[in-house]
């Protein structure tokens, strides 16, 4: 496996191409989301009443449930959390990068070099800076503060917002929240925590945005999803969802999203030329220069497996297609559960994704169980619950002997895809508690 990965990191080291052609292609976005913002305002969409939620049923099952979700999510987090609030067991690897890099930015240093990153902190063990000027240089304040005061000032804010997002998940989704919830705190939300990613953060912003879509606010769900891709650019992707809400209007408010986030990056490249250069040529390799069991996106690991660009492109335009044509015959399903294939789908076709990143599978795992709970099957369903709690559990531990070579996380994420599209067209009865 070897010399694939090693071809694999060659070929993504040269650019797709050139930054004036990107400063071109965000001008040409900002003037479309300029229009589609005009249009927007001038014509709104509203009033659809499949958007209402749904309310949620409660009996003793999901009481049952919910007790013993929670307890396995205390039992999981409490003494993690212990550690990380002690002074010196903070491990906040990611944040470091970015506590140095925003004064090295301001201060004149290209933070995407390592060597002048370097010498601007006086560190020589910082990762790469991967987030666009603009975003790096709004960690400055941070720098203010010691670097471990700030690291739990962050982690305390995260818990809030994790907080707020499983209440909001269980209350639209149900109990099983709370379980997938303990079943992935290992695996991803315990990494975030402790490297000091923002992965929560942008799931706060990506999951409030999915709210104001489902309550027809659409404006402010681009703005919220392009918000979340000022850290990772390829959650713009999720902008997509408008069109699942309303095919014939949604191109509107993913428009803005786009262009609103490409005149974010304009405002970068005029006030930080060269890094923005940098950062530019730096973020194409690493879109694709990782894979395995901390990175487990599709197009990585086809890649790492040997699968050349053409059949990894194919493999993403077959998910995208496939759940495309799903979506459209089943206009008729609830929109909740029509989401979460969209959901599903676009991270899929993520070309760089992160274990941490995974808390974004929360509410389709848990949708999808409760979902096959609701079915009137009875041993297919049973099966299937068994096959996704299976799968979660065998993500709580990396397997050293198979290391980067393990590809658990993106089987995953694959057959919670399936189940989720299978569960499309193979809808449950009744639900009974």
């Amino acid at each position: 496996m070897l010399e694939p990965r090693a071809s694999l990191l060659a070929e993504s080291s040269a650019p797709l191409a050139s930054p004036s052609m990107m400063v071109a292609a965000l001008a040409v976005l900002v003037v479309l989301g300029l229009a589609a913002l005009l249009v927007e305002l001038r014509e709104p969409a509203r009033g659809s009443a499949s958007l209402a939620p749904r309310a949620r049923p409660e009996g003793p099952r999901q009481r049952v449930i919910l007790i013993v979700g929670l307890l396995l999510l205390a039992r999981a987090a409490f003494g993690e959390l212990a550690d990380l609030f002690e002074a010196g067991a903070v491990r906040d690897w990611d944040l470091a990068v970015y506590y140095h890099a925003g004064p090295a930015l301001l201060a004149g240093f290209d933070p995407y070099d390592a060597v002048q990153l370097a010498a601007a902190s006086g560190r020589d063990d910082l990762l790469s800076c991967y987030y666009p000027p603009l975003t790096v240089a709004a960690f400055t304040p941070l720098s203010r503060v010691d670097l471990a005061i700030a690291g739990r000032a962050l982690l305390g804010l995260k818990l809030v917002l994790l907080g707020g997002m499983i209440w909001a998940w269980t209350r639209q989704l149900g109990p099983w929240v709370v379980v997938v919830t303990a079943a992935l705190w290992l695996y991803a939300i315990q990494i975030d925590l402790g490297s000091g990613n923002v992965s929560v953060f942008e799931q706060a912003l990506l999951w409030a945005g999915v709210g104001a879509l489902l309550a027809d606010r659409r404006l402010a769900f681009a703005v919220l999803i392009a918000c979340a891709a000022v850290f990772k650019i390829q959650l713009i992707s999720m902008a997509a969802l408008a069109l699942v809400v309303d095919p014939r209007h949604g191109w509107r408010p993913v428009c803005v999203a786009l262009g609103g986030l490409s005149a974010y990056l304009l405002i970068g490249v005029g006030a930080f030329p060269g890094p923005s250069v940098t950062w530019y040529t730096m973020a194409q390799g690493a879109a694709l220069s990782e894979g395995g069991f901390h990175s487990p996106s599709l197009v990585a690991a086809l890649r790492h497996l040997g699968a050349g660009s053409t059949a990894s492109a194919l493999a993403v335009a077959l998910v995208l297609a496939s759940s495309t044509w799903l979506l459209w015959r089943t206009r008729e399903r609830p929109l909740s559960e029509r989401l979460m294939v969209a959901i599903l789908a676009l991270t899929l076709a993520w070309p760089r994704l992160k274990d941490y990143s995974f808390i974004v599978l929360i509410p389709p795992a848990a949708s999808s169980i409760a979902r096959l709970s609701a079915h009137p099957g009875r041993w297919a369903p049973k099966l299937g619950i068994a096959a996704v709690l299976a799968l979660l559990v065998l993500l709580t531990r990396e397997r050293p002997d198979i290391a980067n070579e393990d590809y658990r996380p993106t089987l995953l994420l694959l057959s919670l895809w399936l189940t989720s599209a299978a569960l499309l067209v193979w809808p449950p009865g009744p639900q009974k508690f």
